[in-house]
C-alpha cells in the first residue's frame, strides 16, 4: 500500500448503504474472498450444505451465517465446535463492522467495503480501545500482522476531527492526549497519515508513535512507548516514532513465535516493572534464565548488572561466601577481601538456579537478606545495604 492509494477521511455519519461488501477468509497460507450482496445470507463451513466451503478442520461442517442488510453485515454462529468470536469474545449473533477482528474457529474473517455508518464511528472508550490493542496483538502473534499505535497531544483540549480510516480506532487518553489504533500501518502509512492530519489544520499538535510487534510484545508496554515518543515530539514537526527496545535490539535474546511462550514474556513483562521478587519453575533446559534475563531488561534495572548462579554447583562451605562475600583470613584460601553475588549485583538482578539446594542455614541467611537489604560477609559484623532484584528457580515443579 502506498502513499498515493491510502486514503483517509474525517470520522462522520454516513448512512449510505453499500450494494455488497467483500469477505475474506485467512487460514494457514490460504485466502479465499468471497462477495455479499444486499439481502444475501451465506453459510460458511466444512463441506455441503455450506455454500462457502473452506477446507480448514476448526470450522464446523455449518459453522456460521454471514447476511447483509441496509449495509450491515450480520453474523451468527451456527452451535458450531470451535466457535465464532468477535474482537476475541464469543458470540451467537452480532454486526460485524470493518475494524473487527474476528474467527471461526482458526480461520480469519475481514470484512471490506462497507460503508461509513454512524455504529462504526471510530470514537469508544479507554477500556473498549485497550481491548481492541490485546484483540490486535492476537493478530500479531496468530498471523504475523501490524498495527501502530499513535498518540496525539496538542497545548488546548481534546482532539475529535483526525484523519481516521474506517479500520482505525481513537479515544482520549488523558487531557490534551489522545491515542489511535491502526491496524496494519507501517512507516509510509504514518508519514500519509500524519500528513493528512496537517492538512486537517487546527492547533499544534505533537505525534508520536510505537509498532507492533517492533516495539512491544503488550498493550501496556506500547502505549508506554507511544506515549513517552509523543512526550518527545515537537508541536507542529514530524511524527516521533518509539526508539526499538532494549530486548528487541539484543540478538542474544529469545526469538518468541509460539503465541503460549508470547504470553509468558508478556507475564515476565508485567513483573518486570515491579521490584517483587520473582519465582520462576520450569524443567531444566527450558530457559528459566532466559526468563530472568529478560525480566532485567524490561525492568528499571537493565543498565545495572545481571549475575546469574546455580546454587546446585557451589560447595555448601562455600555457598555463603560467594552469595554474601568474605573477609581476608575469614577461612583457609581467603587471602583477599571479596564481594559476593549479591554486592556485585548492586542496582541490578540476581538469579539463583536451584535455590533448593540451599542448606538450610544458607536459606534462612538469604530470607534475611530479601527481608532487610543487607549482606553481611563471612568473617565480618558489618552488615552492608544492596539494593537487588532477586529471582529465584527451585529443581521441583510446581505443585499441582
Amino acid at each position: 500500500m502506498t502513499e498515493a492509494t491510502y486514503k483517509f477521511s474525517p470520522a462522520r455519519a454516513d448512512t449510505t448503504a453499500r450494494s455488497h461488501a467483500s469477505l475474506v477468509f485467512v487460514w494457514g497460507d490460504h485466502v479465499h474472498a468471497v462477495a455479499l450482496r444486499e439481502g444475501q445470507a451465506l453459510v460458511v463451513g466444512r463441506s455441503e450444505p455450506a455454500q462457502v466451503i473452506l477446507d480448514e478442520r476448526s470450522l464446523s461442517r455449518t459453522h456460521a451465517r454471514l447476511s447483509m442488510r441496509e449495509g450491515r453485515v450480520s453474523l451468527q454462529d451456527l452451535d458450531s465446535t470451535n466457535g465464532t468470536t468477535i474482537n476475541g469474545h464469543a458470540i451467537r449473533e452480532a454486526f460485524v463492522t470493518e475494524s473487527d477482528s474476528v474467527q471461526l474457529g482458526s480461520v480469519e474473517l475481514r470484512v471490506t467495503g462497507l460503508a461509513p455508518a454512524e455504529s462504526r464511528a471510530q470514537w469508544v472508550s479507554q477500556a473498549d480501545w485497550m481491548g481492541r490493542v490485546e484483540a490486535e496483538l492476537a493478530r500479531v502473534r496468530t498471523f504475523g500482522r501490524t498495527f501502530a499505535m499513535v498518540a496525539v497531544r496538542t497545548l488546548g483540549g481534546d482532539v475529535h476531527a483526525l484523519p481516521l480510516r474506517a479500520v482505525d480506532l481513537a479515544c482520549h487518553y488523558a487531557p490534551g492526549i489522545t491515542l489511535v489504533l491502526m491496524a496494519e500501518a507501517r512507516p509510509p502509512e504514518l508519514a500519509a497519515w500524519m500528513e493528512a492530519l496537517r492538512q486537517s489544520g487546527g492547533e499544534a499538535k505533537a505525534v508520536g508513535a510505537a509498532l507492533a510487534p517492533e516495539h512491544g510484545a503488550s498493550a501496556e508496554a506500547l502505549l508506554a512507548v507511544a506515549l513517552d515518543a509523543a512526550r518527545r515530539a515537537k508541536f507542529g514537526g514530524a511524527l516521533e516514532l518509539a526508539e526499538v527496545c532494549p530486548e528487541r535490539r539484543d540478538l542474544a535474546g529469545p526469538v518468541v513465535l509460539s503465541p503460549n511462550m508470547a504470553r509468558l514474556y508478556e507475564t515476565a513483562a508485567r513483573a518486570a516493572r515491579t521490584n517483587m521478587p520473582v519465582l520462576v519453575f520450569g524443567e531444566t533446559g527450558s530457559g528459566k534464565e532466559l526468563v530472568a534475563q529478560a525480566v532485567h531488561r524490561r525492568s528499571p534495572r537493565e543498565k545495572g548488572p545481571f549475575k546469574a548462579l546455580n546454587c546446585a554447583t557451589i560447595p555448601g562451605n562455600l555457598i555463603e561466601s560467594v552469595l554474601f562475600g568474605h573477609e581476608k583470613g575469614a577461612f583457609t584460601g581467603a587471602d583477599k577481601q571479596t564481594a559476593g553475588v549479591f554486592e556485585q549485583a548492586h542496582g541490578g538482578t540476581v538469579f539463583l538456579d536451584e535455590v533448593g539446594e540451599l542448606s538450610e542455614k544458607a536459606q534462612a541467611a538469604l530470607l534475611r537478606v530479601l527481608e532487610t537489604r543487607r549482606v553481611t560477609r563471612v568473617g565480618s559484623a558489618k552488615e552492608i545495604a544492596v539494593d537487588v532484584r532477586v529471582i529465584v528457580s527451585p529443581r521441583a515443579d510446581p505443585p499441582c
